[in-house]
């Protein structure tokens, strides 16, 4: 194995590892937010041209139809970015009306503790 079907090796690897956990959540929240579409076009155009190297320069079958792969994986992304809204969702409840009374019980603790403080200081 030559240098440089290492470093494609690696870069496939990271290619399948970097999209897939990127796409999973897109299809999960029906989003696309945070998500360039641009940025997905130029990797799907990066996997697709070393995917020639690949395949027609260095006759690597195996990377090149990894390159393939993840150029098919961008591909997929970039359906999701044009498909999905990418405004980020709005909160359910709003922080300071939340349904929990855990706000009010700490800050009752703490006015406790101070008051317990200042009686023991004076």
């Amino acid at each position: 194995m030559t240098i440089f079907s290492f470093i494609s090796c690696i870069a496939v690897i990271l290619g399948f590892f970097s999209a897939i956990p990127h796409i999973v959540a897109m299809f999960r929240h029906h989003n696309a937010a945070g998500q360039s579409t641009s940025g997905w076009v130029m990797g799907m155009t990066m996997n697709s041209m070393m995917s020639y190297v690949n395949l027609i320069g260095f006759h690597i079958t195996t990377l090149g139809l990894g390159n393939l792969i993840s150029a098919g994986l961008c591909a997929t992304a970039v359906w999701c970015t044009m498909k999905f809204p990418k405004e980020h969702p709005k909160p359910e409840h709003n922080i300071l009306e939340m349904p929990t009374q855990e706000f009010e019980v700490l800050k009752g603790l703490i006015v406790e503790r101070d008051q317990r403080v200042a009686k023991q200081v004076s």
